[in-house]
């Protein structure tokens, strides 16, 4: 019996056929498929999660009324109208500090459904009664909703005071005499 070279019986580790390189190369594909699939499940868990956290949908105050328990412990936000000659300014109850002064008022819908509501802070410059408004925040214990943000809804319409427009017009001409 003649011993053959080594090498032609049992090729050596580190020189691969061809087919093994095929194959090498499939697994390696196979592995970074996976890979990009889980990453892109983990990431989409992720955005979706985030997501149901911070997106708050605003309901009717009919909705919100009709079944007041489904959102005592939950941040919501309800629209209504202010309602005429509800508005009043008011202290906080919990403290007598200047800082604590807020306002409350009534907020109502189309049906006469109403809804009493507090807010500490800052009246914004477009609030005003019969004017509509969205709040966000939760149900106090008193049975008050506690708006710490409000959304007040304007007009698109850009109206500009008469006086103003003729002020302009005078300083404009006066510029064109002094030439």
């Amino acid at each position: 019996m003649v011993l053959k070279n080594i090498t032609q019986i049992h090729p050596p580790a580190f020189k691969m056929t061809s087919l093994q390189n095929e194959m090498n190369w499939v697994n390696h594909k196979k592995k970074a498929a996976i890979i990009l699939i889980l990453t892109l499940g983990i990431a989409s868990v992720l955005v979706y999660s985030i997501s149901q956290e911070k997106i708050t949908y605003y309901y009717t105050l009919s909705e919100v009324l009709a079944s007041p328990m489904q959102f005592q412990k939950k941040e919501i936000r309800v629209m209504g109208l202010v309602e005429k000659q509800s508005f009043q300014w008011v202290k906080s109850k919990t403290t007598a500090e200047k800082s604590d002064l807020g306002f409350q008022f009534t907020l109502v819908d189309e049906k006469g459904e109403k809804l009493p509501v507090f807010y500490q802070g800052v009246k914004p410059d477009l609030f005003k009664e019969g004017q509509g408004v969205v709040v966000e925040g939760k149900w106090g214990e008193n049975g008050t909703f506690q708006a710490k943000n409000l959304l007040v809804k304007h007009s698109e319409e850009y109206k500009t005071n008469k006086e103003h427009l003729q002020s302009k017009e005078d300083y404009y001409k006066s510029l064109e005499l002094k030439n």
